[in-house]
């Protein structure tokens, strides 16, 4: 039924508690939008049927009053708004947003709880869903490509552009997505990356410096020296007891089994009585007792030498 005016409306004579002609046509155009005036209420404004749910419009509050669940139909979902819920696990004065199934009412268990929130700060999503930080703005639609989520129970999941960039608690750890880069320089040009399978390559100042391999157990040095500490070891068995290290400025020890086999230093090198062997066994050289005894075998034929020192000589 459409709202008319009164074509001789009555004047209120003013101090009188009944609606006259006059009142009602201004009540009418401030309904239909006739005149820019506000329509205001000085007491609470109530829809609904007495001892029932209700909606209510106030001064200071517009809302629902009445019992604790109160249902609004939208999209063929019946959606509800609890406020007080004593029994949703976040305090007495907290709230939650349910949805029902398609077409039901809001209540008994075919609730769904979407939000949660109290006067404490706390604000609880349902499981799965995605807190979004891109939502395009008065659309009335949620979703964009940028969120956050529980991937999994005690999986924290990063999305960017659709493209899921971070995983926190997954196996008790960090989880970067293969080929991607975890910067180190606040996403300039120096970061690890796994590079291919099983293989990671540490970038600095946009250059590979090392790549470490997982298969044959390698590290590659690339475009730069290795370099190793002063007196610290270069193990070539693992970490036991075979290494290369410089035991003083300019002096370098090799060890083979724990045994000093051989000095290098500017000036000589010392063989510590050993023997030295040429692999293709062509040219030997055998130093042993006393003089020493100099063998040198040149294609199969052994040359001895006998060697004094200069004070006998």
């Amino acid at each position: 039924m459409a709202l008319r005016k009164l074509g001789n409306p009555g004047i209120n004579p003013g101090g009188v508690g009944k609606l006259y002609g006059e009142d009602w046509n201004r009540l009418v155009d401030a309904l239909t939008g006739g005149i820019a005036e506000s329509l205001i209420f000085l007491g609470p404004l109530r829809v609904g049927q007495g001892g029932t749910s209700y909606g209510k419009i106030s001064v200071s509050n517009a809302g629902f009053d009445g019992i604790s669940v109160e249902n609004v139909n939208a999209g063929g979902s019946t959606w509800g708004l609890f406020v007080g819920d004593s029994g949703i696990g976040l305090g007495s004065t907290a709230g939650i947003i349910r949805k029902g199934s398609s077409g039901a009412g809001i209540g008994g268990g075919d609730t769904l709880v979407m939000l949660r929130f109290n006067t404490s700060g706390d604000l609880g999503l349902l499981s799965g869903g995605k807190l979004y930080l891109d939502n395009a703005a008065n659309t009335g639609g949620i979703g964009g490509d940028t969120y956050i989520t529980e991937g999994a129970t005690n999986r924290l999941d990063f999305y960017g552009g659709g493209v899921r960039w971070l995983m926190l608690g997954y196996n008790d750890g960090i989880v970067i997505p293969s080929t991607k880069k975890l910067f180190l320089d606040d996403g300039g040009d120096s970061y690890l990356c796994e590079i291919g399978a099983n293989q990671i390559a540490i970038v600095a100042g946009g250059t590979e410096r090392l790549r470490v391999h997982g298969g044959n157990q390698s590290i590659e040095v690339r475009a730069s020296d290795l370099v190793i500490d002063a007196a610290k070891r270069l193990y070539l068995d693992g970490g036991s007891d075979t290494y290369i290290r410089e035991t003083s400025a300019n002096v370098v020890d090799v060890y083979v089994g724990g045994v000093q086999m051989m000095q290098l230093n500017t000036t000589h090198i010392d063989i510590n009585q050993k023997t030295l062997r040429n692999p293709k066994n062509s040219a030997n050289t055998a130093v042993s007792g006393t003089p020493k005894t100099v063998e040198i075998d040149i294609a199969g034929t052994p040359y001895y030498f006998l060697a004094y020192p200069t004070s006998s000589a």
